[in-house]
C-alpha cells in the first residue's frame, strides 16, 4: 500500500517543516501562475474503508497568513 503525497513548507524561522494540508487530505497537483505568496493545489480526501472514492477539491493557501482554504465543488 503505497503512502499519500502530503505536502510541508519550511518554517525557516522554526526550522521546521510545516505541514499545510487539511487533516485526512493528501496533495494531487499544483497549479502555477497564482498571485504571489498564494500556492494553489489539487488535493483530494483519504477515502475511509467503506467510503466510495471521493473527488478533488481546489485548495488556496496564503504564504503570509498561513491559513488555507478548501473550495469543495457544488
Amino acid at each position: 500500500n503505497r503512502d499519500k503525497p502530503k505536502l510541508f513548507l519550511y518554517n525557516p524561522y522554526e526550522e521546521k517543516l510545516d505541514s499545510i494540508l487539511p487533516k485526512d487530505y493528501y496533495f494531487e497537483k499544483i497549479l502555477f501562475n497564482t498571485k504571489k505568496n498564494i500556492l494553489a493545489l489539487i488535493i483530494k480526501k483519504e477515502p475511509k474503508k467503506k467510503e466510495l472514492k471521493t473527488g478533488s477539491v481546489f485548495f488556496v493557501y496564503d504564504l503570509i497568513s498561513r491559513r488555507g482554504l478548501t473550495v469543495l465543488p457544488e
